[in-house]
């Protein structure tokens, strides 16, 4: 029985790292912790075309995207274990209580990426660092920085 691309690919990947295919989904397909770092890594670096960080250009004198721009806020996306411990390892967690922490590396301004742990399951989303920003309020600088 011929096998198809992604059961090729599924079965090389798996040879390379000893590991099972994982159960994450991206358009109805199983995806493998290289496919599934590979797109978080997309979202991480994908932040430049966003509502946020028009605002933010915008503020600093920068280049502003142009377009119908999505916001970066409430949207998470589904990781797995290894990525998740991957960046807790990194760099020292900001606010790490209860399986959630913030990167102390800002993206820009006072947004930042936030992992979190619930139950198996395992998340990444952009988030305004709620520390920052109450910082800079409190400055009397009445805007995030």
């Amino acid at each position: 029985m011929k096998k198809t691309l992604r059961e090729t690919s599924q079965d090389s990947n798996n040879r390379v790292s000893g590991a099972k295919p994982l159960t994450h989904f991206m358009r109805g397909q199983i995806m493998t912790h290289d496919a599934i770092r590979k797109a978080h890594f997309e979202r991480l670096n994908s932040y430049r075309n966003s509502t946020e960080y028009a605002e933010y250009a915008n503020a600093i004198g920068a280049d502003i995207p142009q377009g119908e721009l999505p916001s970066l806020i409430g949207n998470r996306w589904e990781i797995d274990e290894q990525i998740y411990d991957e960046f807790l390892g990194m760099l020292p967690p900001l606010a790490w209580q209860g399986g959630s922490f913030y990167m102390c590396e800002f993206t820009f301004a006072d947004i930042t990426a936030k992992f979190t742990k619930e139950g198996d399951k395992f998340y990444c989303e952009f988030a305004h660092y709620p520390r920052h920003t109450a910082r800079a309020q409190n400055n009397g600088e009445g805007r995030s920085l």
